[in-house]
């Protein structure tokens, strides 16, 4: 689980579903954005 855990999360699901209300995308898709813009 990794990150969702330290930010208080106990399920994986909500972390992703919080996560892309908030910036507009997955955590997979704003890793794979960073690696486009360093």
């Amino acid at each position: 689980m990794g990150i969702a855990e330290e930010a208080g999360f106990k399920s994986k699901a909500t972390f992703y579903r919080v996560f892309r209300k908030k910036e507009g995308m997955t955590p997979n898709e704003y890793l794979k954005s960073l690696e486009h813009h360093p």
